[in-house]
């Protein structure tokens, strides 16, 4: 559930759509606050703003934290806990809600160690536009061909591996049915996820 972040209460209210707060006899707009990635290889971060609602980042997709501020109010995002096997920095961390949501927080993770490639091979595809992905990227499936994804991931890091897309022409559901998941090490390309149409 969506909650409201406190903040002093600006004499104008802004145009939109409006979220209404108990006791103060007013109604108010609320944004949120999110970013992106510049780099990222392993899963595990975890991010809170104000010193609250951590949110655990897995995958290289943009973020946003569940709850809404009002304008006027501070907002300052840190880094709770680094990822496996790689060291975060955050800029555009802190700033004073205006009217729009924040949505330009980055962050950009260096390796501290080394990084491997995780893989996938499809059987029975027999139709086009099987996708799957790590997180990270998406890669089309060819059936009997193992396909690499292009960036290593931090050794030490839990990886996951899923379908994203099912072929079509003919029509068919694929799913990963070993090697899925794990952590990364030097082996992972050596071992590659399956994933089996039917």
């Amino acid at each position: 559930m969506i909650s409201l972040a406190s903040a002093q209460l600006p004499r104008q209210m802004p145009p939109g759509p409006v979220l209404s707060r108990p006791g103060l006899g007013n109604r108010l707009r609320g944004y949120t606050v999110g970013g992106g990635f510049s780099i990222i290889l392993g899963a595990g971060l975890v991010l809170e703003v104000n010193g609250t609602a951590p949110i655990t980042i897995n995958s290289s997709a943009p973020f946003r934290f569940p709850m809404l501020f009002f304008p006027g109010a501070h907002y300052d995002v840190e880094i709770k806990t680094q990822p496996h096997g790689q060291f975060c920095t955050l800029s555009s961390n802190k700033g004073v809600i205006g009217n729009h949501d924040v949505t330009d927080v980055s962050v950009a993770c260096n390796l501290t160690g080394r990084a491997f490639q995780v893989s996938f091979v499809s059987t029975g595809a027999k139709g086009s536009g099987l996708v799957v992905t790590d997180g990270f990227a998406q890669l089309f499936g060819t059936s009997g061909q193992v396909a690499a994804f292009p960036w290593g991931l931090a050794e030490g890091s839990p990886y996951s591996i899923w379908v994203v897309t099912q072929p079509t022409n003919p029509a068919q559901t694929c799913s990963v049915v070993a090697n899925g998941s794990g952590i990364v090490d030097q082996s992972s390309i050596l071992h590659p996820a399956q994933v089996v149409c039917r």
